[in-house]
């Protein structure tokens, strides 16, 4: 119990980073644990120096045996998962997965365990997957051993045993069974382990030797390559004018095609992104002066919350209708545009004395 104590403190400090590997580490956790108890119980339990009725468990031998391998099946490729998953990011460190979904705009007690549920949903499907088709794998084992009465001479009593059953003791299905384990459990996982491992250290290796010779010839760059910046000072403002005329051009053109694909206001776009990142911000829309914004319930936000990020509902609010919304939205259209313009002139704003 301990090791699923450490992995789920990994797992919330961790959150968003190495999710994939804290669920991955949290299941290989609970099948060794699995293992352990049901190893305990299966070979250990008879050598402790104290009374224990054997017929309780000859009775739950032939249940330990199967979970027994079940566990062991699981916990050996949930090694293997991990592994690769180690590998994948050392292969491609910049394609780990992010969630996108707005967690902490809404850390209140009550939606904090739904939201990290349907978050983390999707990560934990492999570990089930790999312990669905353990499982099933296993399923044989369930009818290997099964109990029978027996007189037990050193007791004097009628006594309950387990013997394999007449699967187990039939030369093809000990075949099949070898042959599976062999490929299921022992040499299949090992070997995909070791090869995903050394494949791990190669490309660490080589990555740091790529990055070891970028350091080493740094300055050596740096010193072929300075003919190519040195440019006389005279020369600065006029490449400094050229760039920026270039660069106001393609945002002058930019700004044109966005007042044409907006109606002229493309305000509209632009402050409905800002109420999607700061949903609190309703209130000065819906309020008609600063008593009520001042005294505006947390429900009805939350309300408006989730018609603007669920796609609107007219009911609560209504962008197109609201007079407020639409002067705030033309008032930073025409700041976009004044401020575009200022710097195509090449003036500074006019600060009028108060």
């Amino acid at each position: 119990m301990a090791e699923i104590s450490y992995c789920l403190i990994d797992f919330l400090q961790l959150q968003n980073r190495g999710v994939v590997l804290a669920v991955s580490l949290i299941a290989l956790a609970i099948w060794d644990t699995v293992l352990l108890w049901c190893a305990f119980f299966y070979y250990a339990i008879r050598k402790l120096p104290i009374a224990i009725n054997s017929d309780s468990l000859n009775i739950l031998m032939p249940w330990f045996h199967p979970f027994s391998q079940i566990a062991n099946t699981a916990a050996t490729w949930c090694v293997v998962a991990i592994t690769w998953q180690r590998f994948m990011a050392t292969r491609d460190p910049f394609r780990t997965p992010r969630s996108t979904a707005m967690v902490h705009s809404f850390r209140s007690e009550r939606r904090i365990s739904f939201m990290y549920c349907s978050t983390y949903r999707r990560l934990l499907r492999m570990p089930i997957a790999l312990s669905v088709g353990a499982v099933l794998l296993n399923i044989p084992a369930f009818f290997e051993l099964y109990n029978y009465m027996c007189y037990k001479a050193e007791e004097n009593r009628i006594a309950i045993s387990v013997r394999p059953t007449a699967l187990r003791l039939q030369n093809a299905y000990a075949l099949y069974r070898l042959i599976s384990r062999m490929i299921a459990v022992s040499i299949g996982p090992n070997l995909g382990i070791l090869i995903l491992t050394l494949l791990t250290v190669f490309m660490l290796r080589g990555s740091n030797r790529t990055r070891r010779q970028m350091f080493q010839l740094s300055d050596h760059f740096l010193d072929r390559n300075a003919s190519s910046y040195t440019i006389p000072k005279s020369s600065n403002p006029q490449i400094f004018r050229l760039l920026l005329e270039d660069r106001l051009s393609i945002l002058s053109s930019t700004w044109h095609q966005a007042l044409a694909l907006n109606d002229n206001n493309p305000g509209m776009r632009i402050l409905y992104s800002i109420l999607r990142r700061q949903p609190t911000l309703f209130t000065v829309f819906r309020a008609p002066n600063l008593v009520l914004y001042a005294n505006d319930k947390v429900g009805q936000v939350e309300a408006d919350m989730k018609s603007l990020l669920t796609n609107g509902n007219a009911k609560s609010f209504d962008p197109l209708t609201n007079i407020k919304y639409v002067e705030e939205a033309q008032r930073i259209t025409t700041f976009m545009g004044e401020l575009i313009q200022m710097m195509k002139d090449g003036k500074p704003e006019e600060v009028s004395d108060m």
